[in-house]
């Protein structure tokens, strides 16, 4: 497949004005890697080593990905507590506890779409880890799933919507 002009010039502008970032679609990442020996990750603005896939990743490269996140629409960071409970003593045969609060961040989606879809992939993920299914049947879930998100635009939050 020949280089097109406006893929050299757009690769050409990325290069003099780096992180600037670029939305490719899913489909069109297929299409651009045999034409060039540059990453996805950095046309798309984002400072990822090109072999990615095949380092141990890091609590670095995590919060990578959840800095990158904070650039989506309908994707929100807020913190949510729990009540915990500790042992502090035993009297008797019988231990004591104490109820405590723990705040732990959480990352907040707008879409019911995507609420749905992580419940739905929970669900089918403890399927495969348990191997109810196989890797196969769970890959074939993933992919419809994800092809159907494909289709919906993220959307802004109503105004009235609250994340604390």
């Amino acid at each position: 497949m020949p280089t097109s002009g406006l893929f050299k010039t757009v690769l050409c502008f990325l290069e003099r004005f780096p992180g600037f970032g670029v939305f490719i679609p899913c489909g069109l990442e297929s299409l651009i890697k045999p034409l060039c020996e540059t990453a996805i990750d950095w046309i798309c603005g984002r400072n990822v080593e090109a072999d990615d896939s095949e380092k141990e990743k890091t609590l670095g490269d995590i919060a990578r990905e959840i800095m990158y996140m904070d650039n989506m629409t309908g994707v929100f960071f807020s913190s949510v507590t729990r009540t915990e409970r500790k042992c502090i003593s035993f009297k008797g045969e019988y231990p004591e506890y104490e109820d405590f609060d723990v705040e732990y961040p959480a990352i907040v989606f707008s879409s019911g779409n995507m609420c749905s879809f992580i419940k739905d992939w929970q669900k089918i993920k403890m399927l495969q880890n348990s191997y109810t299914i196989d890797e196969e049947l769970y890959q074939l879930w993933v992919d419809k799933h994800i092809s159907d998100l494909d289709k919906l635009q993220a959307i802004e939050p109503p105004p009235d919507f609250e994340h604390k």
